[in-house]
């Protein structure tokens, strides 16, 4: 049974570029870029991922998305996770990237586009994983950051886009919606400050109990 539904086709509807790279993608780009701090080995690089707590797993995500300096580590990056997707029979994939991280570390706006592009055809061509992009707004990096990315995705319009995302605190989105609400069409509203309000729930009988 196990064998049949690891044979299944399936989809990712939830899954971070830089997040979800494995040990010998990440592998490939630190021997890249020794002087960036993550290990060249792989023992020391599998310890290096024995996370302690959330803060240690930040830390090493910082320290990964510091390894992306060119388009083509992102190539490389968007290859090894099409490539880890298919050894689990995944055919389709919704894939989150923070434009912002990899632009203030220096990496051209156009070339970003590019190396999104090129890695996404490859991955449908060596493959056989459609690949879709997220594009994730950073809140802890200002509101400017996020028209920024807005900005970035509208100007080059990376092929497979099908949405944004929203990652913040409530204290940081908070602040960003009372620093801009005055710029905000009358009827607009933060869909993560009114998702994040506590509401009464209502509950009646039957296999739907909340609404």
């Amino acid at each position: 049974m196990f064998d049949y539904i690891s044979s299944l086709p399936k989809v990712e509807l939830h899954v971070h570029l830089v997040g979800s790279a494995s040990v010998d993608t990440v592998l490939e780009l630190a021997r890249r870029h020794p002087e960036r701090g993550v290990p060249t080995e792989r023992d020391a690089l599998v310890t290096f991922y024995e996370f302690t707590d959330f803060a240690h797993f930040i830390d090493v995500y910082v320290k990964v998305t510091r390894l992306l300096t060119s388009g083509s580590d992102i190539t490389a990056l968007v290859d090894g996770l099409a490539a880890d997707l298919a050894s689990n029979a995944v055919r389709y994939a919704e894939v989150t990237v923070t434009p912002s991280s990899h632009l203030l570390l220096g990496i051209e706006p156009d070339e970003l586009a590019e190396a999104l592009t090129v890695g996404r055809a490859a991955a449908r061509e060596r493959h056989g994983v459609e690949l879709a992009w997220v594009f994730d707004i950073a809140g802890s990096l200002g509101y400017d950051e996020g028209i920024a990315t807005a900005e970035w995705v509208l100007r080059h319009r990376p092929e497979g886009t099908v949405a944004f995302g929203w990652a913040v605190t409530r204290s940081a989105c908070r602040a960003t919606c009372s620093a801009n609400r005055s710029t905000w069409p009358a009827t607009a509203v933060c869909i993560s400050c009114r998702m994040r309000e506590k509401r009464p729930v209502r509950r009646r009988s039957g296999p739907h109990c909340a609404t």
